[in-house]
């Protein structure tokens, strides 16, 4: 097949250079919710990676960029409720994961002697859980009701 020119309207080269509504905070990974931070590549493309679940996205083209440049302006309108069921559910995304990680770890238990470096790494998932079930808490708490 032919090499066929690209539509002038293809808009590859789109970047976020000196775009001030970029969003500054986190967004909701798609697959475990977890909080992403906004990045930007070598070439000034933006990008998440998610450390949870280890998913990386990349934002390509003038669709992706306009629809950064909206998320945007809803982090930064007062109005921007956007990111407040997103903290929560992240929260509770977060807080199912570390109950499957010490599923894992505690199916690790030997049945005879006791491994102290794995009861230690139960014990600092059990802390972070307890973390995170106060942060859901106080996320319930600041919401009107």
């Amino acid at each position: 097949m032919a090499n066929q020119a690209k539509p002038a309207g293809a808009h590859v080269n789109v970047t976020l250079r000196g775009d001030q509504n970029a969003p500054k905070s986190t967004f909701p990974c798609p697959l475990c919710g977890a909080g992403l931070e906004l990045r930007e590549s070598r070439v000034r493309k933006p990008y998440s990676v998610c450390n949870s679940c280890g998913i990386q996205i990349f934002f390509r083209g003038k669709t992706a960029i306009s629809k950064l440049k909206e998320l945007g302006s809803a982090v930064k309108s007062p109005a921007g409720s956007v990111f407040g069921a997103n903290t929560a559910t992240s929260a509770f995304a977060r807080l199912e994961q570390l109950r499957a990680q010490r599923k894992q770890l505690e199916q690790k238990r030997p049945l005879i002697f006791a491994d102290r470096d794995l009861e230690n790494a139960i014990s600092a998932v059990e802390k972070e859980i307890a973390e995170a079930q106060i942060t859901l808490a106080q996320l319930a708490s600041e919401r009107p009701r």
